[in-house]
């Protein structure tokens, strides 16, 4: 199946890719984002565009001139990388992704481009009610407890927001 094949060349990428900068097993954890091509014809596939985060730097580390990214979230890094790769793609003149023709540019029929995240994006998409813990087998629980500052509603909605 593509899916399981996109997904683990996704993960297989992430893990080539050097230490530095990457989350430390068992503690940190962060959202891998990646765009994969497929190349129907020969059944090739390929990440072209990788990105990782979850984080914005918010409304005071912003910069006037545009020399900080203020969205680092893995979906938005990763489109921005795949951007590149499309205009690159482009600006070869000769790809196998696109055909040039008249000044116009066309993705090629045998070419399919899959999404693969980690989790679900931040945001109203994300939103989906809380499961009964039976309901997708057993649920990992933590360790320790909590004292919550809010009391907890049993009919809470999820939204991967923080």
């Amino acid at each position: 199946m593509s899916h399981d094949r996109i997904a683990s060349l996704s993960i297989e990428h992430f893990n080539r890719l050097p230490k530095m900068g990457k989350p430390s097993v068992n503690t940190e954890w962060t959202v891998l984002c990646c765009i994969v091509k497929e190349n129907t014809l020969d059944d090739n596939f390929e990440v072209v565009s990788l990105g990782t985060g979850s984080k914005c730097i918010g409304k005071s580390k912003m910069s006037a001139t545009g020399d900080v990214l203020n969205d680092s979230h893995a979906e938005v890094v990763c489109r921005r990388a795949f951007l590149c790769y499309v205009y690159e793609q482009i600006n070869l003149g000769t790809s196998d992704v696109f055909t040039l023709e008249l000044g116009e540019c066309s993705l090629n029929s045998f070419i399919k481009f899959h999404f693969f995240t980690t989790h679900v994006p931040c945001g109203d998409a994300a939103i989906f009610p809380k499961q009964d813990a039976t309901e997708f087998g057993t649920v990992v629980a933590d360790e320790y407890v909590h004292d919550a500052k809010k009391p907890r509603l049993d009919d809470i909605y999820r939204t991967g927001a923080k």
